[in-house]
């Protein structure tokens, strides 16, 4: 399932779909909804660009959200901080 991302670039998820690439992002204003309807279409007529940016998506997020990386992340960030306490 390919994930559009609408939201100002100042945003964080809007920078991280646009910078890793797992969502079509729309980083400008559209009080129109016309660019929106544009990368509705893409996704929906292009089923080769929608199945790559979902199985990136996908990817990305085992990578980097699922819950044993998480731990393991935050169980070494936390031990670096008690190290450089002592």
């Amino acid at each position: 399932t390919p994930i559009l991302v609408y939201g100002p670039p100042s945003n964080p998820n809007v920078r991280y779909a646009k910078d890793a690439r797992w969502a079509v992002a729309v980083d400008q204003h559209d009080p129109t909804g016309e660019r929106l309807a544009h990368e509705i279409r893409s996704l929906m007529d292009d089923s080769d660009r929608s199945r790559r940016i979902g199985l990136h998506g996908r990817n990305i997020a085992r990578t980097n959200h699922d819950v044993r990386a998480v731990h393991e992340r935050f169980r070494a960030t936390l031990h670096e901080a008690a190290e450089s306490k002592r």
